[in-house]
């Protein structure tokens, strides 16, 4: 997940766009710059394009928790803050690592709290599952068009 042959942070990047309530054939919806390193998009086209914060953890956190231009906007929070709902990612690091990523599928904070994940297919698992990961979730607030 961490590297570029999982699947997790565009699992969780997927989930995240469906929630903006655009498509893949809004024109408007991608960063017409392209910018691999700091732009959060997919092309959907024959020629495949997406950017780092599309598929790696520690990029789609930093994307989320600076954001303020295009996109999805999120504040970054203690695990199990209250405000942690369905639709919000965590990100988790093994030691210093940024390893994986996640989306609440259901609960609050850190009650009965249930994940969805790809890399290794997931549906409402125990947040639990992950206990030997260091847990950054994200709040999330806003999309900016």
């Amino acid at each position: 997940s961490g590297g570029y042959f999982g699947d997790c942070t565009n699992f969780v990047s997927q989930s995240i766009f469906a929630g903006t309530s655009s498509t893949d054939s809004d024109a408007n919806y991608f960063y017409p710059n392209s910018d691999y390193n700091t732009d959060w998009y997919y092309k959907f086209s024959n020629t495949v394009d997406g950017s780092l914060p599309w598929v790696r953890p520690g990029y789609l956190y930093s994307f989320l928790t600076s954001n303020s231009s295009r996109g999805p906007y999120g504040s970054a929070v203690a695990y199990c803050d209250s405000r942690l709902n369905s639709g919000d990612p965590i990100f988790m690091k093994s030691g210093g690592s940024w390893a994986h990523a996640v989306i609440i599928a259901s609960g609050t904070g850190c009650t009965n709290v249930k994940v969805n994940a790809h890399t290794t297919n997931y549906y409402h698992q125990d947040l639990s599952y992950y206990s030997g990961y260091s847990m950054y979730p994200v709040n999330m607030l806003y999309y900016y068009k």
